[in-house]
């Protein structure tokens, strides 16, 4: 006769279950502060609401050490809510948002100091009504379905 045991040796199965973690809401924070700031401040007052895996909303910290490096980065739509323009001498001007005090700020060569740059994963609790609102449709359903809603 075979037990559970003698099934999982043979079977080279172990007796303990592999946590499965639920994937969770949450909220994407881009925050920066310049050299010399205190804190930092976060670049959007909207909520970017994300599904995600536990492992997935790992907290993303650098650095940005020189002008052409912020540049590339606001030019690829890489740092939130910044914008790239020209002075009125031809050269590049990048606005970094706050929404400390809904003021940008302006950042050229001449008075770039390094930025330290946070991406942050801060988990929300939202009704269905507001993750409808805010999650996009296919991780809106994939949560649905991740909790047995097969059917509307």
């Amino acid at each position: 006769m075979l037990t559970n045991l003698t099934l999982c040796v043979i079977l080279n199965v172990s007796n303990e279950r592999e946590e499965i973690k639920m994937k969770e809401i949450y909220d994407y924070r881009f925050e920066y502060r310049m050299d010399g700031w205190k804190n930092f401040v976060d670049t959007s007052i909207w909520k970017h609401v994300r599904y995600l895996a536990p492992e997935e909303a790992e907290t993303l910290n650098f650095t940005i050490k020189s002008f052409d490096e912020l540049v590339d980065l606001v030019r690829d739509d890489l740092f939130m809510n910044a914008e790239l323009s020209k002075n009125i001498f031809r050269k590049p001007v990048v606005r970094l948002s706050n929404v400390e005090d809904y003021y940008s700020t302006a950042i050229t060569a001449k008075n770039f100091k390094p930025i330290e740059v946070r991406c942050v994963y801060k988990k929300l609790s939202a009704s269905m009504k507001e993750l409808a609102d805010t999650l996009d449709a296919d991780s809106f359903c994939e949560y649905l379905r991740d909790r047995g809603i097969t059917k509307i």
